[in-house]
């Protein structure tokens, strides 16, 4: 099944995937390296597959891959595939200090480019939020982008604001 990805064409498929992704190293190779090396579609599978996986299993990932993530984030312009490697970083957080500021860096950019996909933005916050306790001097940066979306935010926008502001006023 994981030879075919671009035929996936249900959610079904994509957590059964995901969920044997998340036991097995090989399955999780692979998918990464189709969301690397893949074409068109099969990348997004790739990646939305990946998402599942690390939400089964946060530990599933090493720096390497998270390293990797990165730049397939900044190489990639699909807000799909952005989306669902952002969504990673909600779950599943690097050991290497360097590797997690590259992440909240990347987050930080995310939300403020009005021109990214809601959706990106949206887990952008929620990823930003996982590193308040990391890195807590992002609060003001975050909130600045937030507010600026105050007049007119998307309800799914507004639910991620308040629980980050929530959260960054209990540090």
């Amino acid at each position: 099944m994981l030879s075919r990805l671009s035929e996936i064409r249900d959610v079904k498929q994509i957590k059964k995937l995901a969920q044997f992704c998340a036991e097995d190293k090989k399955g999780l190779s692979t998918v990464l390296k189709r969301l690397d090396q893949g074409v068109g579609r099969e990348k997004a599978i790739a990646s939305w597959i990946l998402s599942h996986a690390v939400e089964i299993n946060p530990k599933c990932l090493n720096d390497k891959q998270h390293a990797l993530l990165i730049e397939l984030v900044k190489s990639n312009t699909l807000g799909t595939i952005r989306r669902n490697i952002i969504r990673v970083w909600q779950f599943s957080f690097p050991q290497i200090e360097d590797l997690k500021i590259k992440i909240i860096d990347l987050s930080l950019q995310m939300l403020s480019d009005l021109s990214q996909d809601l959706a990106v933005r949206v887990f952008s916050i929620t990823v930003l939020e996982s590193y308040l306790e990391f890195m807590p001097e992002i609060r003001e940066e975050v909130i600045f982008l937030i507010e600026r979306e105050s007049p007119n935010p998307s309800p799914s926008f507004s639910v991620r604001a308040n629980k980050f502001i929530k959260s960054s006023n209990k540090l």
